[in-house]
């Protein structure tokens, strides 16, 4: 009796191969290594590590750059090494909980992401790592100094950082408000500003990423949010100023 040949299944679903782990990381800080780990437990359907993973990488996330900013300049470790050190962290334990099912699924003909995904997720989750850092930045200002104050709204947590010797509370509640009503406070990424009462209307100091300046087409969100609020306040003159790393740093004012 011919015996019939035993057939091994090909995994359906893709994961990120130790090597596109470890360049996502590097790329896009330990929000991408995150995203990718618990990606791929998912793929191995093991969902409850996967959200274990978020959580960590989440809390590894706040430690790692909060811890960088709370540390004086001077004692810091030199920028270039702090993301090799999360990067082999990174690595090391995808070797060490995914090693043995990353082999597997290689041997049994699994397919992984492509590197096209890979650098755009690096990307997606530098722009993060940058939203957070700003944060980070403003809150530390607000911190600094004790007449700052710091209001947060909607499931994203959006801040609005002030003066409270400026600004009263239900004005900075109505400032929120309306900007939910443009759009600009979504439910996709958190965002963060600082508002002052000046003479005749409100100026508001948004945190931008470097390099944009390079490209006047990506002003244009910004203009169409100073009209949005511009309309919204119709007795009130509304500024932007579009800042880089910190409030006196100023790239570009919408007026």
């Amino acid at each position: 009796m011919e015996e019939t040949p035993l057939t091994i299944e090909v995994p359906s679903k893709k994961i990120y191969s130790e090597r596109k782990v470890w360049t996502g990381t590097l790329l896009g800080g330990p929000l991408v290594a995150g995203y990718m780990i618990a990606s791929n437990f998912k793929a191995f359907n093991d969902p409850n590590h996967a959200i274990k993973t978020w959580g960590y990488a989440i809390i590894a996330t706040v430690i790692i750059f909060g811890g960088i900013l709370m540390v004086p300049e001077g004692n810091r470790l030199p920028p270039q090494i702090i993301p090799l050190i999360y990067t082999g962290i990174a690595s090391y334990l995808v070797q060490r909980f995914q090693g043995k099912q990353l082999a597997k699924h290689a041997e049994e003909g699994g397919k992984s992401y492509n590197w096209w995904r890979t650098i755009a997720v690096g990307l997606i989750g530098l722009i993060l790592t940058i939203g957070t850092l700003i944060g980070f930045l403003l809150v530390k200002e607000s911190i600094g100094n004790g007449s700052l104050s710091t209001k947060t709204y909607g499931s994203k947590k959006h801040e609005i950082v002030y003066n409270k010797s400026n600004l009263v509370e239900e004005e900075v509640d109505q400032l929120a408000t309306k900007l939910t009503a443009t759009g600009f406070f979504d439910d996709f990424q958190t965002k963060s500003i600082f508002v002052e009462k000046i003479a005749g209307g409100y100026e508001l100091s948004i945190p931008v990423v470097a390099g944009i300046e390079k490209d006047q087409s990506a002003f244009a969100p910004f203009i169409q949010l100073k009209n949005d609020l511009q309309r919204l306040y119709p007795d009130q003159k509304i500024h932007l100023k579009l800042v880089l790393d910190n409030l006196e740093n100023v790239i570009k004012r919408i007026d």
